[in-house]
């Protein structure tokens, strides 16, 4: 199992950028069944018969690893970031000469198996299927900003499908391309509604028709109250206190993990 980490962005950017390491686990099976019968015959000394030794066991690729199992360089990465064509206003991109390429929030996991039609199936499901096991597990601190209504999580199987909320149980069931063995599924993120679903950069620069003095909104905000919201989100993503002196510059990297699984049965 190996990992890549990535530098954090730009410390002195208020909004940050959060790293993310791949991990990739794969549970192969070995002989599955294997019989040895005897044949009914007239004769007395009736012949032994070896029944086929079946193989199901499983090969998997991920697109996104290279021969070391380290992930791409050029592979998608999560980045909390401003949007690279935000170059105006109060919260804003800035290059800082690691060729950072600003907010990225979809991330997709691609690769093939082989032997599909010996897979097995999500248990307690009616049908036949051919599925492969893939488990998430994003970092505490991402899902305590989840809850926190900063970050919000979907994902897609295949191209082109409809979004699904991320399962409670961190656990997506995938059915590969029966002839070629092919799957992917994309991890959305997106910004939730305490910055009313816009980047950080472009909430605090826009204004709000709703936006009141009691609760100000977006551009109303006043810069020390959007340092402290930006704070609070920060804490939250890397696990710190809003109080901390360097809540804002300190570095971070998150782990989230996949394990993918192919199995005759699970």
């Amino acid at each position: 199992m190996r990992k890549i980490t990535r530098r954090s962005y730009n410390r002195k950017l208020i909004v940050l950028g959060l790293a993310i390491f791949l991990a990739f686990g794969m549970i192969s099976t070995g002989f599955a069944a294997w019989l040895i019968s005897s044949a009914a015959t007239v004769d007395a000394d009736a012949p032994v018969e070896v029944d086929k030794i079946v193989d199901e066991s499983f090969e998997l690729t991920i697109d996104q690893l290279d021969a070391d199992g380290k992930w791409k360089a050029d592979a998608d990465k999560i980045s909390f970031d401003a949007k690279q064509d935000d170059t105006t206003g109060r919260v804003k991109f800035q290059e800082n000469g690691t060729g950072d390429a600003g907010e990225q929030l979809n991330l997709t996991l691609s690769g093939k198996v082989t032997n599909v039609a010996a897979l097995g199936q999500q248990p307690g499901t009616t049908g036949d299927k051919n599925e492969i096991k893939i488990e998430i597990a994003l970092p505490e601190t991402l899902k305590a900003a989840i809850t926190a209504k900063y970050l919000t999580v979907k994902y897609t199987v295949g191209t082109g499908g409809s979004d699904v909320a991320f399962p409670a149980d961190n656990t997506i069931w995938v059915a590969p391309d029966a002839s070629t063995g092919v799957f992917s599924i994309t991890l959305k993120f997106a910004w939730g509604t305490a910055f009313k679903n816009e980047n950080p950069g472009v909430y605090f620069d826009t204004e709000y028709a709703d936006s009141t003095a009691e609760t100000p909104l977006g551009k109303a905000v006043t810069d020390a109250a959007m340092k402290e919201q930006l704070a609070a989100f920060r804490a939250t993503l890397i696990g710190a206190e809003t109080s901390d002196a360097d809540v804002l510059t300190r570095e971070y990297t998150g782990t989230i993990t996949f394990t993918v699984t192919a199995s005759a049965s699970y």
